[in-house]
């Protein structure tokens, strides 16, 4: 295949991928919230891809054709290189292929910018845009609720904490008289933000576009956040209150067996009722963590080496640890001690006040010939039940 074909084929491959992303994009409804915004940053980006690689595809075509009109001999580059070591003169070497020696001089000439390499372009291929590794977002993976389009501040959600007593009652005796509990859980709004100034000249000239890779880099950032607060958020200097620091959930203290931490992790849910018909119960942990535990075997011992994690690990099949789905990520653990959660995922909730706000400004960086992009999201974290959730800090092993 050649050249042209191949990038004419990447060149098609991205246009599929934009026509996708654009049915899935005007498929969200209007408070579909950080999704969409993160969707319109990556159809912004790929326009800018498609635009780069059609300009590629153009040029390569053209140098194509160049080279079909006027065919490069190989026998005659190598026959001047025989002529050259038996001793004969430049000119004779290449008599009659004054096409092949401009070939080969131009090429030897490009590697030294004096002689030429400066006239020879760079081959810059802005469609093959190398994107950072980024850690994997969780908590919506996991099962958490998203609660969009909010308003007002907080947002009071009523909640029951008990129940009325029943009581067996002898022939004409007195029913005791017994009270429900009620209590709330409150939302309150948390601004994630995050501000990129960029300068003009990178703005009209770059290829990916950068506004386009700036927009789409913050809404991840914030997105992450946002999962990073659900899971270990202080609740302090503007931080929504994450599953970790929530009062009331369940915890097994890390020990030299563990197996065993894993079982007692899952019963701290189930023995509060929380593993209840259409619960969303799966694990949350990190890839260090992971790895270690489909190490383990069911006994840990030689007697029975059933490993603890069944089925598949590779890439691209479900994780599961006791007949439950295991999602992981790198933004938790630090080597030392890795946490475990454990919890029904539909009792987390993230409430939105609005979508994604991009306001793009140039008047406060207008001596510095500069724009800024920045976003603010509005958002907290809350848990329903605490009971709902349980945490191991694993230990190394």
């Amino acid at each position: 295949m050649k050249l042209s074909e191949q990038l004419q084929a990447e060149l098609n491959e991205q246009k599929a991928r934009n026509e996708a992303l654009r049915t899935e994009f005007d498929a969200f409804k209007n408070d579909a919230g950080a999704e969409k915004d993160a969707l319109r940053g990556q159809i912004e980006a790929t326009e800018a891809k498609i635009d780069a690689m059609e300009k590629i595809v153009a040029e390569n075509a053209e140098r194509e054709r160049d080279a079909e009109q006027n065919p490069v001999s190989i026998t005659k580059i190598l026959a001047a290189t025989v002529a050259r070591s038996n001793g004969e003169t430049y000119e004779e070497q290449w008599k009659g292929a004054d096409h092949e020696r401009q070939i080969v001089e131009r090429a030897q000439e490009a590697s030294d910018d004096s002689l030429g390499g400066y006239i020879v372009p760079v081959a810059y291929m802005g469609n093959e845009f190398i994107e950072a590794l980024e850690n994997e977002l969780v908590v919506k993976q996991a099962g958490a609720r998203v609660l969009s389009g909010l308003f007002g501040s907080p947002v009071e959600l009523p909640k029951q904490t008990g129940g009325a007593t029943g009581y067996w009652v002898p022939e004409n005796d007195e029913i005791t008289a017994s009270t429900m509990t009620f209590g709330q859980v409150k939302l309150e709004p948390h601004a994630a933000a995050a501000l990129v100034k960029i300068s003009n000249r990178l703005l009209k000239n770059s290829t990916p576009a950068i506004d386009g890779l700036v927009s789409e880099d913050i809404a991840y950032r914030l997105a992450a956040m946002v999962d990073l607060a659900a899971l270990e958020g202080t609740g302090v200097n503007g931080q929504p209150l994450g599953i970790k620091n929530t009062t009331g959930i369940g915890s097994v203290t890390s020990t030299a067996t563990k197996r065993e931490d894993v079982y007692n992790l899952r019963l701290e849910v189930a023995k509060d009722n929380a593993l209840k018909n259409g619960s969303r119960a799966a694990w949350v942990t990190s890839e260090v963590e992971w790895d270690r535990l489909t190490r383990l075997t069911v006994a840990g011992t030689t007697s029975d080496m059933t490993p603890l994690v069944l089925g598949n690990i590779s890439a691209g099949h479900p994780k599961m640890l006791l007949g439950y789905p295991v999602v992981t990520t790198n933004a938790i653990g630090n080597g030392t001690t890795e946490p475990l959660y454990f919890g029904n995922w539909r009792e987390l909730l993230i409430g939105m006040w609005g979508n994604i706000e991009f306001l793009v400004s140039q008047h406060r960086f207008m001596e510095f010939n500069q724009h800024a992009i920045r976003a603010v999201m509005e958002v907290d974290t809350a848990v329903r039940h605490a009971e709902s959730f349980a945490l191991a800090a694993l230990l190394a092993s």
